[in-house]
């Protein structure tokens, strides 16, 4: 295989001598440098927006190296705008300690160094995209850096806004002891090669909430850390050995540009001393256990070599009750096979362990009838303008059986639990009451098998035959090292609180291949980690739905997916879609005030995250988490707004879209359908290090339309880099059916670089768009079909990627503002193909008869 990063920096060089500086008309202007002089430095001011600022920035997409494009969003741009762009300047680490919660020193205009981007496309008003410092050679180190933007018109600057800062998407767990190791998991954390060897540290600030006193943390990651696709996202980062009690804001700083240098902070609890579910649950995950906290209670089980399968339920119950009943300990199993013929009820802080997993085995008796029911009533039910909650899968609940029951914070570990064809479930977690948020619960080294003989037709709702089944809301739930072979052999079901610092790590899941066997559903998780799990045979992959956010999925092995309808997708988020269209009476920093008729509360009421989106007018562009509403309207907002939308606004209410999630370095191969991370809506998603090999393609979908809507669902922000497909589908952006409305909708402002697709061939030769999707057989023509394509896409870049031997390269249907440039494509023939009037596409690839 070619070096493919040699060849391309060497294409991008050459061409980057033609790139100049350009105005809003969608066309390069001139053949000069692609900078120009800076205007005269400006005093200092705070970077917030005046009371009514004409010209202001809404939001920037992040980079991933120098030299790329990004698309800047906002208010008062016009055909003469001018974009600036100013690297913020290296600080010790003293000086950048020393700018915590100090006030921005960024200045109203450009200072002295700052240069003039090259505007590549601008046919989109309130969407610039523009050439990074650099454009359009990229960096060779993939280096970024925090970057100041104004934008000018006419006389009227924008407020400076930072793109490419620290950014935290969450912390591995919210809850740790002085001295424990964590990982920190968000954009540009690490993402430079500046500081080497002892300058290699960045300050990692503790602030404690209501007292005011700031704790160092101590960057953890070695130099030079070789994990692909993995620098930029995630930081390892130790505790103070001598950290207080209490709960904390940890904030990161990069190192660059003093108090704009900071990331956002994240909560944190801090104890000295862990439960003892808390300690064998995290036992093999960190490296600081916390205090001691005494030896551990343990009850062995005895039972005699005859009776290994007689009902041995009373004896283990008794003994799990007992110590339950003392506060809490470990009830081992003796080795060989053990039955039950009831549900085994593991109490609060009690842990069933056996003597191993190939030595302890779970099953039923041989003579009697296991006579376990499904233990856990009055499950959540969903409100009135949501479905979908635990609570509706009720009816499909009754008839199930299960072996193992973790009725709060307890655990199971060490053994293998084996069941027949019947409803059984091997384990299950969850508790009748809906308000309780079951913490430290976990399922360790457990190999499980429930298979059967018979199947109802076209089941797909019903949780038969499962591995292990979560129906009321976790904290800190932790499944690892676990072998489950089963129908559905992992389902988490959404409730009053989502499952938040869930940790899915170094499982074995396997199921059938037909549509009704998700190798895992998983509803209403934020904060969570999904890691080096393997996941074959089955319909599905991982399928989330009811809400997926801050989410790490990450090394990943799937393989053999492919059922008999549907689209067989992997490490899916199904949802984001539009729950109310509405107007804007009026707005402050952290509020708006609109026409929604959501009732008081819906915003904090359900597991499900609500975001506000500016569709049209004053702020479009602005996405932020809805944290509650006063059932008259006024939403009130998790961050201020940059533009404060005004009643020009319009903003659609978008019900539990994928947002801040990482998809970084999973394998999927031999499978029918996608690698599909979002089907619905989502906001500032990362896609990177993924590798298909012999599969269906990679494909984010939205811009659906409800009946009655004027608007289509939206993917904004979402960025798709360095993957690589290899004998498999394509690379698919649908942003929903053709349309004439110019309203941005389906995906806007998404960037597509530096992935590489080799050889495309579907699995099964079948056009997603039709075949799979709607049936409309009758309209797929595979003739039409590229190893990129972009279906109705706005403000989309689509740069530095390379297509190997394919008969089309990009496709480009419908849309408006998107660019295809600096794209490298061997044995080609169609390079770059337009339907359904792409306006304003600035697109260059010479004819396949010439060499690059």
């Amino acid at each position: 295989m070619p070096d493919f990063d040699l060849k391309r920096r060497t294409l991008l060089q050459a061409a980057g001598a033609a790139a100049a500086v350009g105005t809003v008309t969608g066309t390069i202007a001139g053949t000069g440098p692609a900078h120009a002089a800076a205007p005269v430095a400006a005093p200092a001011s705070e970077p917030t927006e005046p009371p009514r600022s004409r010209v202001s920035i809404s939001h920037v997409t992040e980079s991933v190296d120098d030299g790329s494009s990004m698309v800047v969003v906002g208010e008062g741009f016009s055909s003469s705008s001018e974009v600036w762009l100013f690297k913020l300047p290296k600080d010790t680490k003293d000086a950048a300690k020393a700018s915590l919660g100090q006030p921005s020193a960024l200045p109203a205009r450009p200072p002295t160094g700052a240069v003039k981007a090259a505007i590549v496309n601008g046919t989109r008003p309130q969407a610039l995209i523009v050439g990074h410092i650099g454009y359009p050679t990229p960096a060779a180190d993939l280096s970024v850096f925090p970057t100041a933007v104004w934008v000018r018109d006419g006389d009227d600057w924008s407020p400076p806004y930072v793109v490419n800062r620290a950014g935290i998407f969450f912390l591995e767990t919210d809850l740790v002891v002085p001295g424990e190791t964590i990982r920190v998991f968000g954009r540009n954390l690490l993402p430079n090669y500046v500081f080497r060897g002892t300058d290699y540290d960045y300050p990692i600030a503790l602030r404690k909430v209501g007292g005011g006193a700031v704790h160092w943390a101590q960057l953890y990651d070695g130099e030079g850390q070789t994990r692909p696709n993995y620098k930029p996202y995630v930081a390892q980062i130790r505790m103070p050995e001598d950290l207080p009690d209490g709960e904390y804001d940890l904030s990161l700083h990069g190192r660059f540009g003093l108090a704009d240098g900071w990331s956002n902070a994240v909560r944190l609890l801090v104890r000295a001393k862990r439960t003892l579910v808390n300690r064998l649950a995290r036992h093999d995950l960190t490296d600081q256990v916390g205090a001691p906290g005494g030896r551990p209670r343990t009850e062995v089980v005895k039972i005699s070599e005859g009776a290994s399968y007689d009902d041995n339920w009373r004896r283990i119950q008794d003994r799990l009750d007992a110590v339950g009943r003392r506060g809490g300990g470990i009830v081992r199993l003796p080795s060989g096979p053990i039955a039950i013929g009831r549900t085994l009820r593991v109490p609060d802080g009690v842990v069933l362990e056996g003597s191993g997993r190939g030595a302890t085995r779970l099953t039923t008796p041989l003579d009697v009838p296991f006579q376990g029911t499904f233990p856990v009533g009055n499950l959540f039910p969903s409100p009135a303008f949501r479905r979908g909650f635990a609570g509706d899968y009720t009816p499909y609940w009754a008839p199930h059986q299960p072996l193992v029951w973790l009725e709060g914070g307890s655990g199971v570990s060490d053994l293998a639990i084996q069941a027949g064809s019947r409803n059984f479930t091997a384990v299950l977690i969850g508790n009748s009451d809906p308000e309780k948020v079951l913490a430290d619960a976990f399922v360790k080294r457990v190999d499980i098998t429930v298979r059967t003989t018979t199947y109802a037709f076209q089941s797909g709702f019903s949780p038969t035959n499962g591995g292990i089944h979560v129906v009321s809301p976790t904290a800190r739930l932790v499944i690892s090292d676990c072998v489950v072979d089963a129908h559905e052999p992992i389902s988490m079901y959404a409730g009053r609180h989502a499952h938040h610092h869930a940790m899915i790590v170094r499982n074995s899941f396997s199921s059938h291949q037909r549509q009704d066997s998700n190798i895992g559903m998983i509803m209403g998780w934020s904060d969570s980690v999904f890691e080096d799990n393997e996941l074959y045979s089955g319909g599905r992959g991982l399928i989330s739905q009811m809400n997926m956010t801050r989410v790490y999925l990450c090394g990943n092995r799937i393989h053999e997916i492919g059922g008999r309808g549907n689209a067989s997708e992997v490490l899916m988020a199904e949802a984001g879609d539009v729950g109310e269209e509405v107007t804007v009476t009026g707005a402050t920093g952290t509020t708006v005030r609109t026409s929604s008729a959501l009732p008081a509360g819906a915003a904090r009421a359900t597991s499900t995250e609500l975001y506000a989106w500016v569709a049209e007018g004053r702020g479009f562009g602005q996405y932020r988490r809805i944290v509650d509403n006063d059932g008259n309207g006024t939403l009130t907002l998790d961050r201020p707004w940059r533009t404060v939308p005004d009643t020009t606004s319009k903003i659609d209410i978008i019900f539990s879209p994928a947002v801040n999630n990482l998809w970084l370095n999973n394998v999927y191969s031999n499978g029918r359908g996608y690698l599909q991370p979002f089907y619905g809506g989502g906001f500032d998603n990362v896609i990177a290090g993924n590798e298909l090999r012999s599969a269906g393609g990679l494909s984010i979908w939205s811009g659906f339309k409800k009946t009655g809507f004027a608007r289509r669902s939206v993917g904004a922000y979402n960025l798709i880099y360095n993957n690589m497909l290899t004998g498999s589908d394509a690379l698919n952006l649908y942003g929903g059916d053709a349309g004439t409305e110019d309203v941005p909708g389906g995906l806007f402002a998404n960037t597509v670089r530096r992935n590489q697709l080799w050889s495309r061939g579907s699995a099964t030769q079948t056009n997603q768009y039709y075949n799979i999707w709607f049936s409309r057989r009758d309209q797929a023509d595979p003739e039409l079909e590229g190893s990129i394509n972009l279906r109705r896409c706005d403000s989309t870049v689509v740069e530095a990627n390379y297509i190997f031997q394919d008969r089309n390269g990009v496709l480009a249907r419908g849309g408006k503002n998107n660019v295809v440039r600096y794209n490298r494509m061997d044995r080609v023939e169609n390079r770059i193909l337009r339907q359904e009037d792409p306006r304003g596409l600035v697109a260059t690839a010479p004819p396949f008869e010439n060499p690059y």
